[in-house]
């Protein structure tokens, strides 16, 4: 049974990872991972790329990072980085 605690729906939560891939699929899966809601593209070369990832859950971000572990090509992703901010925090409207 999975036991889910509520968040805030102030919180914003604020990811990095690094992922790993074969170097011949890096373009098309930053291209990917550009298009996605949230995820922005900071590094893609030689089969590393790091993204940041934004959300209003934890949950939102485990569920990014599952989806790209399943992209073609894709052998490894590492969450590097984790922080829950509050808007004020931060002076910005929180994401959806």
């Amino acid at each position: 049974m999975l036991v889910t605690t509520p968040i805030e729906p102030d919180e914003l939560h604020i990811s990095s990872a690094v992922i790993h891939l074969r170097p011949e699929r890096t373009q098309e899966v930053a291209r990917t991972l550009a298009a996605l809601p949230g995820t922005d593209v900071f590094y893609a070369h030689g089969g590393k790329i790091i993204v940041t990832l934004e959300s209003a859950a934890t949950i939102t971000i485990t569920g990014q990072l599952d989806r790209i572990a399943q992209l073609e090509g894709v052998l490894a992703t590492t969450l590097v980085y984790h922080e829950i901010a509050l808007p004020e925090e931060l002076g910005e409207p929180v994401c959806s």
